[in-house]
């Protein structure tokens, strides 16, 4: 009797065992294909150290931040989380929220744009944004000579334009190849390629009427 008792304990054991071994298998590997810091307990908010790059994802102005319906945030916080797993475990990227919500926290997006004007005189306009910003070391300690900052500005972007720069950005990050340079053409070419996209029908307009004078000088002459 005692032998199938002691063989039952064992049996029972052993099961725990393995199911505990599932259980931190199972959340290693949900750590590692999710390396995004968005999942942090409420009332916390330590970015972790040890990773290659940071990419942070904040805004600097309450009126952006009021203007976007729950829709639009909670879209905007997917396409992030998505970027986050993509560009692997070495890479962090960080939606720099609000320590009690998910909300986009405006007074640490303002300090950190007030850091990279101090460590890398790059000036960004608290009326602007929301910014997409990777570094290549962690926000809050001063970068060494080596390091380097690259800026996305979101704000004159198309919704097309915006999923177009997450994604080159995220190209450049999982192939190991980001210059600070190539995120700045690029951005301002969003840019451009916005601005044509939303007064496409203004330029339209202006071309016909620059045709129509052209006509009416060659009749001229």
């Amino acid at each position: 009797m005692r032998k199938k008792t002691t063989k039952s304990y064992t049996l029972c054991f052993s099961l725990l065992l393995i199911l505990l071994f599932v259980i931190c298998g199972c959340a290693l590997k949900k750590i590692s294909s999710a390396p995004m810091y968005i999942e942090a307990p409420r009332g916390k908010y330590e970015i972790p150290k040890g990773y290659e790059t940071y990419t942070l994802f904040f805004a600097t102005s309450y009126s952006y931040v009021d203007s976007l319906s729950q829709d639009d945030m909670k879209q905007m916080k997917k396409q992030i989380k998505r970027f986050g797993k993509s560009i692997g475990g070495k890479n962090l990227a960080v939606w720099v929220r609000n320590p009690d919500s998910d909300t986009l926290n405006v007074e640490l997006g303002k300090t950190y744009a007030d850091r990279l004007y101090k460590w890398y005189k790059i000036n960004l306009n608290y009326s602007d944004g929301p910014y997409l910003v990777f570094l290549t070391h962690h926000p809050d300690i001063p970068p060494t000579e080596k390091d380097f900052a690259a800026v996305i500005n979101f704000s004159r972007k198309t919704p097309r334009c915006v999923v177009e720069a997450i994604e080159y950005l995220e190209a450049q990050i999982r192939r190991g190849c980001v210059s600070k340079y190539s995120v700045m053409v690029i951005n301002y070419w969003l840019d451009i390629k916005s601005f044509i996209a939303k007064n496409l029908e203004k330029i339209r307009v202006l071309e016909g009427i620059r045709v129509t004078v052209e006509l009416r000088l060659k009749r001229i002459d």
